[in-house]
């Protein structure tokens, strides 16, 4: 019993972080009673960068900001409640070490038990010395089998067309229930293409030029499914599952190596050419605009126009309309596998918050029920999971590097460039267009009316400006 409460004692100990107040003299209100409401008020927020520690006890500079914030508001002389209101306003609940109980902030109260749960299960894993259990593929079934050739899929054989450990030692797909799968593209061709990251699964139709779409976090391709056929009445469209995602293969990785944006770019381009293209037009939406982007700068001889919806040149750039993307951003970035193994206790509820917290008018009406099935389905693979997280940290990491030295070099994108974002997460419009002007030689762009997802809230408005630009 005594072991049991020892071995208790160090599991809880992981979910509480060392404190040491963070607060500087200088930060402090003359005032003893204001800076008493200052420190009882801090004591109550969330470090967004530590996650688990109050922006008293945080040196990080986000948590200073806060601080700084809560002693403005009480000089200009905001009671508690307000100072409380007006941070979470900006910041959602997610910034309350104590959010207010119901359904939408149940993984916020949960968290200390996930966090828990979740270092003793990377304790466990230590003792195995393994990091990741990687799952063997099952075998499809007849019906599966049937299904992917009515979906037009050559050479599919009992894995599902993944990669087998002969063929790909350091490459895995999990195999997706096709035999309940909805066909969002009627008529058009389905290819899974040999890649450095093993297969990578797209979808094509129509004549014309060619252009390729490429989806952001939480979704596959099938996020083009409202515009795609109507793009393919005048040009040759390619949709792609970008590496890690949909039904694509999932490379193995640490610290983000598999998941730079320059890996996922020559991706693209080996697609395009498998598929008879050299030059071809982009259109890429939140990671699939990084992808572009990275495209734009390493290939700018493939691209004949390029068009960027949602995005910042660099993740911080988001701006404040849009914190809790750039928080969850931040958090999917940490180092494996503690966000793997928070996430992976509720991954369908982590993704429907993300993606109804993402729209305009925080529902999941634009999505549609077999959508979201789709789009869980991908997220409930464990090793899906830690590859979109190996996403976000090459984002934070070698993707940044890269394109910093390519800002200093002077280094622009030359291809004609579109840039297409959300009214509502980006309302001041010009500081962001300008911002793009950094890197883009020939750029033009609008708002939309719309939330994070433009192609599934607003598909006529994003299908005009395409239309227009393309």
């Amino acid at each position: 019993m005594k072991q049991s409460l020892k071995t208790f004692s160090l599991l809880a100990g992981l979910a509480v972080p060392f404190s040491a107040f963070a607060l500087e003299p200088s930060e402090k209100l003359s005032d003893p009673a204001l800076e008493a409401r200052a420190r009882n008020i801090s004591g109550e927020l969330r470090c967004l960068v530590c996650q688990n520690q109050s922006i008293d006890d945080s040196d990080a500079p986000l948590a200073k900001d806060l601080r700084t914030l809560v002693r403005e508001q009480i000089k200009v002389g905001a009671t508690d409640e307000q100072v409380r209101n007006f941070v979470v306003s900006r910041y959602g609940d997610f910034v309350l070490l104590r959010p207010p109980f119901k359904p939408e902030t149940l993984l916020l109260w949960l968290a200390p038990l996930l966090v828990l749960i979740g270092g003793g299960s990377a304790i466990w894993s230590a003792a195995r010395k393994r990091r990741w259990a990687v799952a063997t593929p099952k075998a499809l079934s007849e019906a599966e089998r049937l299904r992917l050739k009515e979906l037009g899929v050559e050479n599919a054989d009992a894995s599902g067309g993944a990669p087998t450990s002969a063929q790909h030692s350091s490459n895995h797909q999990a195999s997706p229930d096709m035999s309940n799968s909805h066909d969002f593209y009627p008529g058009f061709a389905s290819h899974w293409i040999d890649t450095q990251a093993g297969k990578i699964f797209a979808r094509s139709h129509g004549a014309g030029a060619p252009v390729l779409l490429l989806h952001g976090f939480g979704e596959t391709n099938i996020a083009w499914r409202k515009i795609a056929s109507r793009l393919a009445e005048r040009f040759f469209v390619v949709v792609m599952d970008l590496r890690g995602y949909g039904w694509s293969s999932v490379p193995d990785s640490e610290n983000g190596k598999s998941y730079a944006k320059r890996l996922m770019a020559e991706d693209a381009v080996t697609v395009m050419e498998e598929l008879g293209h050299v030059q071809f037009a982009l259109v890429g939406h939140d990671r699939g605009a990084r992808v572009g982007m990275r495209l734009a700068l390493d290939h700018p001889g493939r691209l004949t126009r390029l068009a960027l919806l949602d995005i910042a040149p660099l993740e911080e750039g988001v701006g404040d309309s849009n914190l809790q993307r750039v928080g969850r951003a931040k958090f999917m970035s940490f180092e494996a596998p503690r966000p793997e193994n928070l996430i992976a206790m509720d991954p369908g509820g982590f993704l429907i918050d993300a993606l109804q917290n993402g729209t305009r008018d925080k529902t999941l009406d634009p999505f549609g029920d077999t959508a979201l099935e789709a789009y869980c389905a991908a997220f409930a693979d464990p090793l899906r999971i830690h590859a979109f997280c190996e996403d976000f940290r090459a984002g934070e990491g070698v993707d940044k590097e890269q394109l910093l030295a390519d800002k200093a070099a002077g280094k622009k994108i030359i291809v004609p460039t579109q840039l297409l974002w959300s009214a509502a997460h980006f309302p001041q419009q010009p500081s962001l267009l300008e911002s793009w002007r950094e890197w883009a030689s020939d750029l033009r762009g609008e708002a939309i009316d719309s939330g994070h997802y433009l192609a599934e809230e607003a598909p006529e408005a994003v299908l005009k400006a395409l239309e227009g630009f393309l």
